[in-house]
């Protein structure tokens, strides 16, 4: 998520005729480019924007295969159409305020650089912001609220943050990690955005909002090669840590202050259908983990490294389709259904006590199929 080495540079006043357009149609420089587009046409300006907030989801929904709506979903099942978008953007994130979403586009081919194209969409009045730059890069929102953006060079394992029109704010010390070793490409804010968590090849590593390292985060055993992947509380991180070979995988707690991090899973090998766990949830019904099977396929498991139940049945999805677990709200999983190692179809509310569910957007509830969503989340 990052921009390539070297001084920004900004192009300013350049109108685009179409919406979301990739590039605007402008020559690439050392820096990125930014393009303001004109408005956006929205479909639903009756959003009640006081109300967003924890429960409601982000989604791209196909309700033909010529046309992708951005659908912001309420709690209760409330749909609110916000535009159309071209089918090959890709929801990137949701901004901390919930009035700005991020979409990327990228031409990279393998074996080059390529450009990255980010586009920010403004739910509430349609402003954009489009900016390309070179290389194969990701974004995500800064926290609480998203005023800036961190952007991570895939290729080339570096994390800079820098303003929402690309110049730069803050090169991080990737290379300079200390025990934690080399930088992975993962990381994660805190909410309060004062700190960030590094993924390294040895732990985590932290390092505050200055870009200045505060701690190192060990784990004992051989499988160091740590991902974090949310925040299980205030004061520890979920991380999912890796063999040598990135194969074989295991979760756990790791606290921030450096004391004994906890295993939630026992390790799994990623090899012949032990694939393991990729993320999970602690809810007042217990902790229930996102995990993988064969050929890409997901599946929601309730339990603890000690005892695993039984792959759940989640009521109104068909036997062999996977869940994707969206994001979580008091007792209520976010869940997007999809073929097994196919698309996306719909977009349901899980009760974990209740062992209910609802189907928010796609069918039957609606035509079409969900094809990405995320949900508005204080530790997204």
């Amino acid at each position: 998520m990052i921009w390539q080495v070297g001084t920004s540079k900004t192009v300013a006043g350049l109108a685009c005729l179409a919406l979301l357009a990739a590039g605007c149609g402008t020559a690439v420089s050392s820096g990125p480019t930014v393009a303001h587009d004109v408005p956006t046409r929205l479909i639903d300006r009756d959003v009640p924007w006081a109300q967003v907030g924890s429960g409601w989801t982000l989604a791209t929904w196909a309700e033909t295969p010529d046309t992708t709506t951005l659908t912001l979903v309420s709690p209760a099942g409330g749909r609110h159409r916000i535009t159309e978008l071209p089918a090959n953007y890709r929801l990137t994130d949701w901004s901390g305020d919930g009035r700005r979403a991020l979409f990327s586009t990228s031409d990279y081919d393998a074996g080059t650089y390529g450009t990255t194209t980010l586009t920010e969409l403004d739910l509430s009045n349609g402003a954009t912001t489009v900016t390309t730059m070179e290389g194969r890069v990701a974004a995500r929102y800064t926290r609480p609220t998203g005023k800036a953006l961190f952007v991570t060079d895939e290729d080339r394992r570096t994390l800079r943050r820098v303003d929402l029109g690309g110049v730069e704010q803050l090169s991080y010390p990737t290379d300079r990690l200390g025990a934690a070793g080399s930088f992975n490409g993962h990381h994660l804010a805190s909410i309060d955005g004062t700190l960030l968590v590094l993924g390294a090849e040895k732990g985590l590593a932290v390092v505050g909002n200055n870009g200045r390292l505060r701690n190192h985060l060990d784990l004992p055993g051989p499988n160091t090669n740590c991902v974090p992947v949310r925040w299980w509380n205030s004061g520890a991180v979920l991380a999912r840590c890796s063999d040598a070979e990135l194969i074989g995988n295991q979760l756990w707690q790791i606290p921030l202050d450096g004391s004994t991090p906890t295993a939630l899973t026992a390790f799994s090998s990623g090899r012949r259908d032990d694939y393991g766990d990729v993320a999970a949830w602690r809810l007042p019904e217990g902790a229930f983990f996102q995990s993988l099977g064969a050929c890409g396929a997901t599946s929601l498991v309730r339990g603890t490294a000690q005892r695993r139940d039984a792959l759940l049945a989640v009521p109104g999805v068909d036997a062999g389709r996977s869940v994707v677990v969206v994001g979580a709200s008091g007792g209520t999983l976010l869940l997007r259904v999809t073929d097994s190692c196919g698309p996306g179809i719909a977009l349901i509310a899980y009760d974990t006590a209740a062992r209910t569910s609802r189907v928010l957007l796609g069918p039957p509830a609606t035509a079409g199929r969900v094809s990405a969503a995320l949900a508005f989340s204080d530790d997204r």
